[in-house]
């Protein structure tokens, strides 16, 4: 892909603004180029990188030769230039700046490379935008990682710029220019190469905070499937469970069962059919007997909804009511007062919602 702009005096009252994109390259990588012909030319790089080459062509005399710009996904040229000696090596050092950007920007689009792997070959392009890049060494400490490169040696002297993630100081990156000795000196610099290496810091913060959030959500969904698996597998224990206990349950109320049929409720039938045995005795065994067999019928313990509210005293009561003795039988029976048993009657109505109806309490009380 090619960006053209053609300059000459005759188009010095007009301004032309292109705006392309670089391969494949994010979309907010996009280059911006701006020509304006009054003596001036400014380049931007659109955001994430801010005005970082804000002066890349105003050293231009654009009345002595053309400019044709090339880009690539990789690199950036530009040819058929009239130029003097300091204009020539002062575009040469914005371009590899330019094409330092072009690569990194591409590196860090990457969704496919971990973030080690893009830290380390960030940290490897770095020193080719620099004037001498076989002098130059740069470092990256994220956390408590360094990456480095192959000549790094440290000093403290150099160009140093701070990765921030959530406005935190998370790491830093760093360049250095090695002399002959190797020692680290700090007056090789531009001061277009420490806007690059701000720049830089600042878009590895953020391609850092999203690989960092990518991780996070990651790591969540895993969890969270993690956590449906073991909640499926504790319900399918949970059923089995339930179904064991139901069993054991069912087994317990077969064994009472039996029991009754062949041990209680012969008890109480010889009771009632013995002619000496007491009036009350035989009241008690009856209703007992009774109690027992409709227990036994039933499919488990289970108290009917409409009597679950009843007290203790008023389900006595209730059963008594249900086996046809009076209110006299019952005071005998249980050693109260004709007003107290009376009083339970009357709470059994009201509680049942046939206060004041007209049935009759025995009759309701089997049809429950």
């Amino acid at each position: 892909m090619s960006l053209r702009s053609s300059i000459s005096p005759k188009g010095a009252d007009q301004h032309i603004l292109q705006k392309r994109r670089i391969g494949n390259i994010a979309p907010e990588c996009f280059l911006i180029v701006v020509i304006r012909i009054h003596g001036e030319v400014k380049l931007y790089i659109a955001s994430p990188w801010g005005q970082v080459f804000y002066q890349f062509l105003s050293v231009l005399d654009y009345s002595q030769f053309r400019i044709i710009m090339r880009l690539s996904e990789t690199e950036i040229r530009i040819s058929s230039m009239k130029t003097d000696q300091k204009t020539d090596r002062t575009l040469i050092e914005r371009l590899k700046e330019l094409n330092c950007l072009l690569k990194i920007s591409k590196l860090l689009a990457r969704h496919d490379v971990d973030l080690q792997l893009i830290l380390q070959q960030t940290v490897d392009i770095l020193p080719q935008a620099f004037q001498k890049p076989e002098q130059t060494c740069a470092r990256i400490i994220y956390r408590d990682c360094e990456y480095v490169t192959t000549n790094f040696h440290s000093g403290t002297e150099g160009l140093r710029e701070p990765i921030r993630i959530n406005r935190r100081t998370a790491g830093f990156v760093e360049v250095y220019f090695l002399g002959k000795n190797m020692e680290p000196r700090a007056d090789s610099f531009l001061a277009e190469e420490q806007t690059l290496l701000s720049a830089i810091a600042d878009q590895i913060g953020m391609v850092i905070s999203k690989k960092e959030a990518e991780l996070s959500l990651r790591r969540a969904m895993d969890q969270l499937e993690e956590n449906s698996r073991q909640l499926e597998n504790k319900n399918v224990a949970l059923k089995e469970l339930l179904y064991q206990i139901q069993g054991e349950r069912e087994n317990y109320i077969r064994s009472i069962r039996r029991q009754i049929e062949e041990s209680v409720l012969p008890a109480l039938n010889r009771i009632l059919r013995n002619p000496k045995a007491d009036t009350d005795i035989c009241a008690y065994a009856r209703i007992a007997s009774e109690a027992l067999g409709e227990i036994n019928a039933s499919s488990a313990f289970r108290e009917n909804r409409e009597t679950a509210h009843l007290s203790s005293r008023e389900m006595e009561i209730c059963r008594m009511i249900k086996q046809g003795l009076s209110t006299k039988e019952i005071c005998s029976l249980l050693g109260l007062s004709m007003q107290t048993v009376e009083k339970h009657r009357y709470n059994i109505r009201k509680k049942l919602g046939i206060a004041g109806e007209k049935i009759n309490l025995a009759v309701f009380l089997r049809n429950l």
